[in-house]
């Protein structure tokens, strides 16, 4: 009877050793990421989609980045095509550069108003798993033709296109 009580006392121990561990690692990494975030001026590989085009209307979009209303860079970027986003005429990508977050970039899609994107802001969110948490520093809000959006994923929508959960 003893050695069970002490097998499971080392086990309770253990346990409470690995999640005071992964609390102290934990801890480190959110100093770490916000003092990195507090000093963050760019964002890299932000996912972005088209929502109510066809994929020929959106495969290509161009880019301008504008830092001080002055031209800086223009590229083009490219969703990826799944074999259903043509059903829910929605596509998604990642912008695989870096994005100056005090720049305003507009995107241009053919036969569409441009999109303009500014006033990106970051914080510090948490990602949990089953056993630790970490932490990085991700988009807060952003506004898309002047509207304010809080969330990390930039949507350029067709005018007048609703997703079904919208009607």
């Amino acid at each position: 009877m003893k050695k069970i009580l002490l097998l499971i006392g080392s086990i309770i121990f253990i346990v409470i050793l690995v999640f005071y561990i992964q609390s102290v690692r934990s801890k480190k990494n959110r100093d770490k990421v916000e003092k990195m975030c507090a000093h963050a001026d760019s964002i890299y590989g932000q996912g972005f989609s088209v929502s109510g085009f066809t994929y020929d209307q959106a495969k290509n979009i161009l880019v301008k980045e504008l830092s001080n209303n002055i031209l800086k860079d223009s590229f083009i970027i490219h969703p990826r095509e799944l074999p259903y986003d043509s059903i829910r005429k929605r596509y998604e990508g990642n912008i695989n550069r870096g994005l100056d977050i005090k720049n305003v970039y507009t995107f241009y899609i053919p036969g569409q108003k441009p999109y303009v994107l500014s006033n990106i802001t970051l914080v510090v969110q948490t990602h949990p798993s089953l056993l630790n948490k970490t932490y990085d520093c991700d988009i807060l809000s952003y506004e898309l033709n002047g509207k304010i959006f809080y969330n990390g994923y930039f949507d350029l929508k067709k005018e007048g296109y609703e997703f079904p959960w919208e009607k």
